[in-house]
């Protein structure tokens, strides 16, 4: 059952989780939100269209900064604030031995469900659809 106190904030069906990373091992670098709740990609379009390998994990990304190859190519200064933004934010990161989680933010407890899932495509929908007046509308030809 969903949580009826819970408002969905963000776009999609990222808003419904929120990942903590461990190990960085689950975790995609730059299309989950995995860093204080943003995607990376996201937080700096500019640079992420740079990027040559888009599906890497975290701990792929920063093992020997794989995350900057492709980078060598910013040429604007929009792509170099947007990369010195991402290099300050992710010296900050330190991956450890736990695993990474992902939380499902529509449920009181956190645990995904298939019936929490369908629920929420539901989310927010309209529960009587009034068409009276969709009928009485006069228009020109």
């Amino acid at each position: 059952m969903l949580d009826k106190n819970l408002e969905i904030v963000g776009n999609g069906e990222k808003a419904w989780t929120t990942i903590t990373v461990g190990n960085g091992e689950k975790a995609r670098f730059w299309k989950d939100q995995w860093l204080n709740g943003q995607a990376l990609g996201q937080l700096a379009p500019d640079v992420f269209a740079l990027v040559r390998r888009k599906g890497l994990t975290v701990k792929e990304a920063m093992s020997n900064n794989r995350w900057m190859r492709g980078l060598q190519r910013i040429s604007t200064q929009v792509q170099l604030d947007q990369f010195v933004e991402l290099w300050t934010k992710i010296q900050q990161v330190r991956l450890y031995h736990a695993e990474d989680s992902i939380k499902w933010n529509l449920t009181v407890d956190g645990v995904y469900s298939a019936g929490s899932g369908y629920e929420a495509q539901f989310h927010g929908r309209c529960l009587e659809l009034n068409l009276e007046y969709v009928w009485k509308i006069r228009a020109e030809a």
